[in-house]
């Protein structure tokens, strides 16, 4: 007997068709069938399209691969075909085009989702899309607020916690305003006219024990309280370069970045090298270790190390023979840093240790620290769990002057011994 309730299936078909709804052609990143899935179902509610008319409908916007699997896939079942409901076909499209492999990556991605670079606009639209391959991760609202800012940037998730609990819309709107002050902050200092290179205590970084040689510095003393008490600033992402670095970007251009001289690049400037202190070879030493103390003042002061940190600034640190200053990004915190081959300790300020959200912990053996003033400084506070990574940019992203470039700091570094061969 024929159903005379409710609208024909000619009636539907031609309400769905005004809503010009996607294409599916089995093609492309299989992500993308979950979405088409979802957009068929939006509009399925908004015209209130019957279970029994969706099928109809669905397959109607399937073209190519797709619509040829489709009819293959039938052609083997014609009896079963009328019996197929919206949540069959929706099944048997995810096995074909959306493979339990690729949601496992998926989930993978999302539960090692982290801010970075990106703006919090970014981060959260890449949280939502991820979101999608693991329901179960985030079914009630706690959890996807708690999921949202675990892998917010340190200095914007250290915020809103201290707001207590939130919403998930809560969580991203603050997120969203500490994140604009933070970056509205750095492009102010950015403007700002650069000023004389002020030197930096080198615990923002890494630095320790130089070669002996003529200290050319000497009577400069060391930097004041009120220099090692500065703000450790957030540097943005270059939008041209993707690397951290303020001022004009001059990426691409055949310029040194010591002297902005056009015609070479750093790594050969004959500036620097004319700057560089020539030692003749009779007087070269070798690097000096850390000295343990005499064995009656062991008997005192058991257990001390000695290291020695210098207070220098970014042109300084290039021009000395094995060091290396840049930015690193220590707990996705960018910093500059000063690398010494001869070094045996490392050291970070306080002030960059709160900045990460990282507490010091009491050391089992006190270190002794020679200051480039002579001052001698006893700690017994030490970091861990630091994750630190190098500023870097993809070589399939670079020019050819770059990637000239990379190779000539290379063969730099092997030459330093910063590096060896693998």
């Amino acid at each position: 007997e024929p159903d005379h309730q409710g609208p024909t299936q000619a009636t539907v078909v031609a309400q769905f068709r005004d809503y010009h709804a996607e294409k599916f052609s089995g093609q492309g990143d299989p992500g993308i069938v979950d979405e088409w899935i979802q957009g068929l179902e939006f509009i399925f509610e908004v015209m209130e399209c019957p279970d029994r008319y969706r099928v109809v409908c669905a397959q109607l916007q399937l073209t190519g691969d797709a619509r040829l699997w489709w009819n293959a896939y039938w052609s083997m079942r014609p009896g079963e075909k009328a019996g197929c409901t919206w949540d069959m076909f929706k099944n048997q499209v995810r096995d074909k085009y959306y493979p339990s492999y690729y949601r496992a990556e998926m989930e993978r991605q999302f539960l090692a989702l982290q801010q970075g670079t990106r703006t919090v606009d970014e981060y959260e639209r890449e949280f939502t899309r991820l979101a999608g391959f693991a329901p179960d991760l985030v079914r009630t609202e706690a959890q996807r607020a708690q999921r949202f800012i675990d892998g917010l940037y340190p200095a914007v998730r250290h915020n809103i916690v201290g707001h207590g609990t939130q919403t998930y819309a809560r969580a991203v709107s603050i997120a969203q305003e500490v994140d604009a002050s933070i970056r509205r902050e750095a492009v102010r200092d950015r403007t700002q006219p650069s000023a004389p290179a002020q030197p930096v205590t080198v615990p923002p970084a890494l630095p320790l024990t130089q070669p002996p040689k003529n200290n050319k510095r000497k009577g400069k003393g060391a930097p004041t309280d009120k220099r090692t008490r500065r703000r450790l600033q957030e540097i943005l992402p270059c939008p041209t370069c993707g690397r951290l670095h303020r001022g004009e970007c001059r990426v691409g251009q055949d310029i040194c970045y010591f002297f902005q001289e056009p015609g070479h690049y750093a790594s050969r400037c004959p500036k620097k090298l004319q700057q560089q202190p020539q030692q003749p070879p009779q007087q070269q030493q070798p690097r000096q270790q850390v000295q343990r103390p005499p064995q009656q003042q062991q008997q005192q002061q058991r257990g001390r190390q000695q290291a020695r940190v210098y207070a220098v600034d970014q042109v300084e640190a290039a021009q000395q023979p094995g060091t290396m200053s840049g930015m690193v990004v220590l707990n996705d915190i960018p910093v500059f840093a000063l690398f010494d081959t001869g070094a045996t300790h490392t050291f970070i300020s306080r002030r960059c240790l709160d900045a990460i959200g990282v507490r010091a912990v009491t050391a089992v053996d006190p270190l002794e620290v020679s200051l480039a003033s002579g001052r001698k400084i006893v700690t017994s506070a030490k970091a861990t769990d630091l994750s630190l990574s190098i500023v870097s940019k993809a070589p399939y992203r670079m020019a050819p002057k770059e990637l000239q470039e990379l190779k000539t700091q290379i063969q730099e570094l092997l030459r330093l011994g910063f590096i060896r061969p693998s």
